[in-house]
């Protein structure tokens, strides 16, 4: 997991047009709350808050550091301009060491070219929900689809994770997660110039014995 330290500031201002004037400043918005901590306002420098979402999301956690505290905090929410895709507003959820935590956890899928042409994955479901200490906090579940076949299915209780005693799994163990199946070969249809070269001309009967009929019919 991540252990980036971010810088935060608190704000004592809310609203609309204000938000609009921090981000003029350069300054992106948030809110930073917990089960032992009181829901606080702050602000975070809007280029070292852009490098740190450049390789993190949603899921994603930090050191955040406020009046001279690190408080170590998971990314909750995370709005960005449609266009810009630059953040305008960013929710921590402060975590406690003892204190459990329920997250849903994107799978990555890897080896995707090695299906070739022929084959093609079919996602069921994006993450799986668990329950975990901080300390066992994953980001990700990586599924390694490289030697996959034709019909190959994989469910939420055939995971990796799904064995291991420190995470709790809240998903049904039942659900699928991918399966792979045919891809639909499609022949491009033959252009005209191509029928036509495969395509013999038709003999014309008769054509021979009319014209010696004709020059037959000629006088000397």
């Amino acid at each position: 997991m991540s252990t980036t330290v971010l810088k935060a500031q608190m704000r004592n201002t809310t609203g609309t047009n204000k938000a609009k004037k921090l981000r003029q400043a350069k300054l992106v918005p948030g809110i930073l709350y917990g089960s032992k901590t009181d829901n606080l306002n702050i602000v975070f420098d809007q280029i070292e808050l852009a490098k740190f979402l450049q390789t993190s999301a949603k899921g994603s956690t930090a050191n955040i550091l406020l009046d001279g505290e690190e408080i170590f905090a998971i990314v909750r929410e995370v709005q960005r301009d449609p266009i810009k895709r630059t953040p305008l507003h960013i929710d921590f959820q402060a975590l406690q060491s003892d204190e459990k935590i329920r997250i849903t956890v994107p799978f990555v899928f890897i080896g995707r070219e090695n299906l070739g042409e022929t084959l093609i994955l079919q996602e069921f479901a994006a993450g799986v929900e668990i329950q975990v200490l901080p300390k066992d906090l994953i980001d990700r579940v990586e599924i390694d689809i490289s030697y996959s076949s034709y019909g190959d299915t994989m469910t939420i209780g055939e995971l990796e994770i799904a064995k291991t005693e420190d995470i709790e799994i809240l998903s049904e163990y039942s659900d699928p997660i991918y399966s792979i199946i045919e891809a639909d070969v499609f022949d491009e249809p033959e252009t005209d110039d191509e029928a036509a070269e495969g395509e013999e001309m038709p003999e014309v009967v008769g054509e021979e014995s009319e014209e010696a009929e004709e020059k037959e019919e000629q006088p000397e």
